[in-house]
């Protein structure tokens, strides 16, 4: 009798222990997403580098490992310091790998209750020079009011030869006094970066957008990669609104980490796929990369406070600068509405395009419409119509040539510049029927000009159009030290030559060779790349850990009262 006492109460002590088990994995289920940056902060946001501040976020939740990364556009440079626990501050030196002008500041955190990412563009402007530099300054028509909100931004800034507007994450501009409309309810950091010959300055404004409560909020992707350290890439998520993630890194491989890195096996351009999904849709954007190898061997940039480590991602001596070609690509959303024009293909060989970059517009019938390409992978800036059409969220890609366009059949007349090719949304919606009042805004490398002895009145703008190369009506707009700014009017959107002619002394010289040599027309290919459509499905399991292990406790205590009885 006591064997079969003692049976059952080990029985009871284990179903006990299981059950007891189960309970705080539970209360670590609830807890998930509840990880937020409220804001973050530095103490000085202009100096003359190198110098050193510091940084400090605000974070509700708890908080196992956080990173600050660094970025300067002018040299491509990367920097971090992270650190593991809840004190999410750092000291960090801007400017010691010897980066300039304006730096993006993004905070990463992480723990047990989820991610969450904060991105500011131009937060911090570091100058070489201290005087003759630009002040930034601006005024908005309104900062607060219900989606759609139009705004319009006055630029009054001194001594500045420049200007680029960041409208959050949603949309940039090079006019001068700009009007952009906030679709959606949320907060957005509206930034004005100005410049000139001595150096640059920076500044924001927030611009909060109102909705109904009830209104869903689609998720927005968006990432940065760092491809400074050659084959191996460091992709940062700075989506919004997003709980779910899928990487598509556009060589077969994939991850559903929330800022994965991945090493690829060769150089070359890659299209990265993102897709960022909540309860109410999904949203996905794709940008190009190019991965080298290293350009040189780098070294640590350590200028992070205790608990943290600040490294430019290298090792070895010197600086480490990739020089990879970070482009914003196409992004389509499921769960909201809209028509769409489209995505601009491309029928050029991949083989013989250097850098591309995409720009995203509205277009709608009556309006005048603008793309702006602020990465400078390309020497277009902007190019912008008059619509007689309404064809919706429209994608349009500018491509720089490595050699003459397999699309056309003979080059043109005068010293070549850069060959390009600029492809509107669908193919066939670019012609004098569907817009008026075409222009392109790109710029000339003040070096070629010196080196090819170059005449700069004689620059051109080239179209070719049926069967032959169309000279466009260019002019100069501006120049600073190092490019000159022209405006080219255009009938339509294809494949373009910028071009000059060689100063008369120059031409005697080299007009023999010249004729003697040109470049071969290869055969038309059709090189257009189909995106691989991943989609994310997450089902939470119902069943509680533990469950299998009750069952089979519950069963044999069955059994023993069973044989008991």
């Amino acid at each position: 009798m006591k064997k079969y006492i003692s049976a059952f109460v080990l029985l009871v002590l284990l179903l006990l222990q299981t059950t007891l088990a189960i309970i705080p994995s539970i209360t670590v289920a609830s807890a998930a997403g509840n990880v937020t940056i409220n804001d973050f902060t530095c103490e000085n946001l202009k100096g003359t580098v190198p110098f050193t501040t510091r940084l400090n976020g605000n974070v509700t939740g708890e908080v196992t490992h956080w990173e600050w990364e660094f970025y300067n556009p002018q040299i491509n440079h990367w920097s971090y310091s992270s650190g593991n626990g809840s004190d999410v501050t750092t000291g960090h030196t801007f400017g010691a790998a010897g980066a300039y002008g304006v730096f993006n500041v993004t905070l990463v955190v992480s723990g047990p209750g989820g991610n969450n990412t904060l991105k500011k563009i131009d937060y911090v402007v570091g100058n070489k020079n201290t005087t003759g530099l630009p002040v930034a300054a601006f005024s908005a028509s309104s900062i607060v009011g219900n989606a759609p909100l139009n705004v319009t931004f006055t630029d009054n800034s001194a001594n500045a030869t420049s200007s680029l507007w960041y409208f959050g994450f949603e949309g940039v501009s090079t006019e001068k006094n700009p009007t952009f409309t906030f679709t959606s309810p949320g907060t957005y950091r509206a930034v004005l970066e100005v410049k000139n010959s001595r150096g640059w300055d920076a500044t924001a404004q927030e611009i909060t957008v109102q909705g109904q409560e009830q209104e869903k909020v689609i998720p927005r992707a968006d990432f940065d990669a760092d491809t400074s350290n050659g084959l191996t890439v460091q992709f940062t998520d700075i989506s919004q609104n997003g709980n779910g993630f899928n990487w598509d890194f556009g060589d077969g491989a994939n991850s559903t980490e929330f800022s994965p890195t991945h090493i690829y096996s060769k150089v070359g351009n890659y299209t990265v796929h993102l897709t960022a999904s909540n309860e109410n849709g999904t949203n996905i954007t794709s940008k190009i990369i190019n991965v080298q190898e290293n350009s040189s061997s780098g070294g640590s940039d350590n200028s992070g406070s205790s608990g943290g480590s600040d490294n430019s991602g290298s090792s070895g001596g010197g600086e480490s600068i990739g020089s990879a070609t970070v482009v914003s690509g196409d992004s389509s959303s499921s769960g909201s509405s809209g028509g769409n024009g489209g995505v601009g293909s491309s029928p050029e060989p991949q083989s013989n395009v250097e850098a591309k970059e995409l720009s995203q517009a509205f277009i709608g019938n009556g309006q005048h419409v603008n793309f702006n390409f602020p990465q400078n992978a390309t020497p277009v800036m902007n190019i912008s119509f008059d619509s007689n059409k309404t064809v919706g969220m429209t994608t349009t890609i500018v491509e720089m040539l490595i050699n003459q366009s397999t699309l056309v059949s003979e080059p043109p007349a005068d010293e070549v510049y850069k060959y390009l090719n600029i492809w509107v949304g669908s193919s066939g919606f670019a012609t004098p029927e569907n817009i008026e009042n075409a222009a392109a805004n790109f710029k000339v490398e003040k070096s070629w000009i010196q080196d090819k002895n170059i005449d700069k009145s004689s620059i051109t703008l080239n179209r070719f159009n049926d069967t032959k190369w169309d000279a466009l009506s260019t002019n100069l707009t501006g120049e600073d030290d190092k490019y000159l700014y022209f405006t080219a009017e255009t009938p339509g959107f294809s494949s373009f030559a910028i071009t000059g002619k060689i100063t008369a002394n120059e031409a005697v010289n080299t007009t023999q060779s010249e004729n003697q040599t040109g470049p071969k027309i290869g055969s038309l290919e059709n090189n257009s790349s189909k995106a691989t459509n991943v989609e994310q499905t997450q089902t939470p399991s119902t069943k509680s850990p533990g469950f299998d292990a009750v069952i089979e406790i519950v069963g044999l205590l069955a059994v023993f009262l069973y044989k008991r009885r």
